[in-house]
């Protein structure tokens, strides 16, 4: 019997001019957030002696900002990593190791 109670249903169409979000979408922007921040960590503790820190976390910027991370959130991405550099701690997608990370980024 119907109610008048709304649907709850999955709306599949969106209007031509607004992005639809899901949740593979929003995946995507948290794990770009989140290598960028790794990388920023890697390159804030000096142990990786090339600039390859500092051309991964330039990249993973841009791509992070191409998922659309605001400049705030980048920056607190950014102040999150030199936290945990400060409190002698990892961001969770930093790993084990420099090339770890490096790995990471490419899949």
């Amino acid at each position: 019997m119907d109610l008048g109670e709304p649907s709850h249903e999955i709306c599949t169409q969106t209007h031509p001019s607004r992005k639809e979000y899901t949740v593979s979408n929003l995946a995507g922007f948290q794990r770009a957030l989140d290598l960028y921040g790794a990388a920023v960590y890697w390159r804030s503790t000096g142990t990786v002696e090339d600039n390859e820190p500092e051309v991964l976390a330039t990249e993973l910027r841009e791509r992070a900002a191409a998922a659309g991370a605001s400049r705030e959130q980048l920056d607190d991405a950014e102040q999150y990593a030199r936290e945990c550099v400060s409190k002698h701690r990892k961001p969770l997608m930093a790993g084990h190791s420099f090339s770890q990370l490096r790995n990471e980024a490419v899949r």
